[in-house]
């Protein structure tokens, strides 16, 4: 007799599941064709993550971030470290707190893309919990359109690495204590241990200061919007809350600040640094703006030939102003409903969660463009200023569009946008930096002052901190710069450098790396003549029987 088993077969069971994807699809094309695109997205993103790491720490600017930290061990008290142009202190505390970690370069290099893309996820959380899933899918797909000038944002570790994560875990803690104290589930305790830890962990990234202009001050302004509008427990709970949040990881920010500048670690750059512009500037300063967010995504088309690659780019530049457009309509339709309808009634309030959502990105956006627009922050189009602006576009992609048409041509867009992406990331690659040199170069160079019994040497800004990583601190190389009013004379960096690298070292071999291509073209006579000289491609390289730091006058 034969018994026959009450599952199907594995062929049965394949026919059920491809039916069912069938009719899912068929059901519900844009969010499964979305989420198609977004995992294709993901999958190039994270298989150019080591053409991403090549690349990117080639470059002096970006490898700085790994060379101060590894080398701040070895400074003697009293050593003054520049970190260049911000207060990285963030990424700096992770990697002293790492450095003694098996293998703690790898984990340094890892980190910003295991940070941004959980940065992604906390936005899309925030989306998820105030419009729903299929708003957060939006949000999702529009945040992993990463190309060549989002990398050199959100993956160099001293730039603004940590800003989303930071962003959407205080957009997430503003709705959950609204829904909480709207529901009576708010207590002392978990107000106490959410904002306890929300402010801990505030505070440390509020050191860059753009996170407390674009990201704390919406987050406790909203709030309180709020509480003026609704005037109910509920709303005065938030406001409270973010209130002393706010203030608390204000005040840490200010403390923890104070301690490194004290342990002299610190930025040349800061908040003064910058100037209202004047009113005759203001014209020029929207066209900066303009194309440095174009150039988010790889569409600054001013200016480049109507040809196929033009046109591409074209496509990208145009479809991220018209995001922005989208978020700009819907910002100035909340804050007109906001100011014009302040009574709210109890029904209508079960709905804040949403209007606290739309209420936060809004105020960042406002926030991030003022403060670049109308600061000379805007003057070089740099658009890393502008990061807090493109995740509060993505965040509110799910509520500019509402009818089921404008969600068709909003998905077409995504589509077209993250298309065009993975098509350009697939054909070019990973761009090399603005100073580009064969990997052999610095693997000659290492051998060669090695074999010349020396590790510590000198050269041109842009040659040294991404030589330095290169060789895994192997050979050090201290960046130098010409001294504008000494000609002939060699000056330490002002920016990115340690006060302590420059201390004349008794009895020891140093090198120094020309070149006509770099700022350093040739030795100084100062130098002395060296006991040894090699050419390698553009560089010159010459070893001196000494230190040469004694020549190296101060920026």
């Amino acid at each position: 007799m034969t018994v026959q088993s009450g599952k199907p077969g594995a062929r049965r069971r394949l026919g059920l599941a491809l039916r069912d994807t069938y009719e899912t699809l068929r059901r519900h094309p844009a969010p499964c064709l979305l989420v198609l695109v977004g995992l294709v997205s993901l999958v190039v993103t994270v298989g150019q993550a080591r053409d991403d790491v090549h690349q990117l720490y080639r470059d002096a600017d970006t490898a700085v971030a790994f060379v101060l930290p590894q080398l701040a061990g070895h400074s003697p008290p009293g050593t003054v470290t520049d970190l260049g142009d911000h207060n990285w202190y963030e990424t700096w505390w992770f990697e002293r707190a790492t450095i003694g970690l098996p293998d703690h370069f790898l984990i340094w290099e890892a980190a910003p893309f295991i940070v941004d893309f959980l940065g992604i996820a906390a936005v899309c959380w925030a989306v998820a919990i105030a419009l729903g899933r299929r708003a957060a899918l939006y949000t999702g797909v529009a945040l992993l359109v990463i190309g060549d000038q989002m990398r050199q944002v959100i993956f160099e570790p001293d730039v603004r690495v940590g800003l989303l994560v930071h962003m959407g875990l205080l957009c997430v803690a503003l709705l959950a204590v609204w829904e909480r104290a709207r529901s009576g589930r708010l207590s002392w305790r978990w107000l106490l241990a959410c904002g306890g830890a929300l402010a801990l962990f505030t505070a440390p990234g509020g050191t860059d200061q753009l996170l407390m202009i674009d990201g704390v001050a919406p987050f406790v302004l909203t709030a309180w919007l709020w509480w003026w509008r609704n005037r109910s427990p509920a709303a005065r709970s938030v406001a409270l809350f973010a209130t002393v949040v706010g203030a608390v990881a204000l005040i840490g920010e200010a403390l923890l600040t104070t301690v490194m500048v004290n342990a002299g670690v610190s930025s040349s750059l800061n908040l003064d640094s910058f100037q209202f512009i004047p009113a005759a500037s203001l014209g020029a300063d929207v066209e900066n703006t303009i194309t440095a967010w174009a150039s988010f995504a790889d569409g600054n088309f001013f200016g480049i030939p109507i040809n196929k690659a033009g046109t591409l780019v074209f496509v990208l530049g145009a479809l991220s102003l018209i995001g922005l457009l989208l978020a700009v309509r819907l910002t100035i339709r909340t804050t007109t409903a906001w100011w014009s309808d302040r009574a709210v009634t109890r029904a209508s309030a079960e709905h804040g969660a949403h209007d606290l959502f739309l209420g936060y990105w809004a105020l960042a956006l406002i926030m991030t463009f003022a403060s670049y627009m109308l600061t000379t922050a805007s003057a070089s189009a740099d658009a890393r200023y502008l990061l807090s602006g493109w995740v509060a576009v993505a965040a509110l992609l799910g509520a500019a569009v509402v009818t089921e048409q404008g969600r068709t041509v909003l998905v077409a867009g995504l589509v077209v946008l993250s298309g065009v992406m993975i098509r350009d990331n697939l054909a070019f690659g990973v761009p090399g930096p603005g100073e580009a040199y064969p990997p052999r170069t610095a693997a000659q160079i290492e051998q060669y002052v090695l074999s010349e019994h020396t590790t510590i040497g000198y050269a041109a800004y842009a040659y040294s901190h991404n030589l330095t990583w290169a060789t895994r601190f192997k050979v050090k190389v201290f960046p130098l710069w010409p001294c504008d009013l000494r000609p002939g004379k060699v000056c330490q960096r002002a920016l990115s450098s340690d006060s302590a690298w420059f201390i004349p070292r008794p009895h020891t071999r140093t090198f120094l790396i020309s070149g006509p291509q770099t700022t350093i073209t040739a030795a100084p006579a100062d130098f002395g003549t060296p006991v040894a000289k090699a050419t390698f491609g553009q560089f010159t390289v010459s070893v001196y029987g000494h230190d040469v730091a004694a020549q190296i006058l101060q920026f």
